[in-house]
């Protein structure tokens, strides 16, 4: 069996719009090639069982392909929230300020420009990941963007 341990390392999930759910099921990610921008997205997809499917010549897995328009693709950030759940992009997350104990939610996004993601990657100015809470997200729980304070 192949193992492709780059997708060992990224986790990714998606909301999809055809189905308005969330799927953590993403098994492959379509980039154009020009732009860099993601064209596609396949759930039920297992890499693993592809390669042996290849081997065998038996493909029976029952693969959904979606062009990126109906589907929000969120790249984890590789951190964990207090309670030890994964925080991807879209998530919001509440945090609580230690001095004055008023509490603020963020929306984690990619931040190209500091190579990371909001508010995840401003450690150096207090922001650490291990003092907030995931609260839900961007798709699911609506009613917590009134709360959201951007940076």
């Amino acid at each position: 069996m192949m193992k492709n341990n780059m997708m060992d390392k990224i986790k990714v999930r998606a909301y999809d719009f055809v189905e308005d759910r969330m799927r953590y099921d993403v098994g492959a990610v379509e980039f154009n090639m020009h732009d860099g921008t993601i064209s596609g997205v396949a759930f039920n997809f297992d890499f693993d069982k592809h390669f042996d499917d290849m081997k065998n010549n038996q493909f029976d897995q029952k693969l959904e392909f979606y062009d990126a328009n109906c589907a929000d693709i969120m790249f984890s950030t590789t951190q964990q929230d207090v309670e030890g759940n994964e925080i991807y992009e879209g998530d919001i997350v509440k945090k609580q300020d230690s001095i004055n104990g008023s509490i603020k939610y963020f929306i984690v996004e990619n931040d190209e420009y500091q190579g990371g993601f909001r508010p995840m990657s401003l450690d150096e100015l207090g922001y650490n990941s291990s003092l907030y809470y995931v609260v839900g997200n961007i798709y699911e729980n609506k009613e917590l963007l009134d709360k959201v304070t951007y940076l």
